[in-house]
């Protein structure tokens, strides 16, 4: 058996990733990324894309499906994908 859960292991995970040390140019992608979209920023996007990499989710329908999970849309910080 693994000795690391899911929830603790994506949670280590993802708190690796540090915004504020990254270059400016990318700092400024991430910046004009969160101009032109109001409901999803890059945190809570790189956070989606990540999750369904570490489950192996086949599809954007199964990332969908994946997210009607209301404690998973709550640790994600967002109400929904739709």
């Amino acid at each position: 058996m693994d000795k690391y859960n899911k929830k603790t292991a994506f949670k280590k995970w993802v708190s690796a990733i540090n915004f504020n040390e990254l270059s400016k140019e990318a700092q400024i992608t991430i910046k004009n990324f969160d101009y032109y979209h109001k409901k999803l920023n890059f945190e809570t996007t790189l956070k989606i894309l990540l999750h369904a990499v570490y489950e192996e989710l086949p599809s954007y329908r199964e990332i969908g499906r994946a997210f009607m999970d209301k404690r998973l849309c709550q640790e994600m910080g967002i109400e929904s994908l739709s």
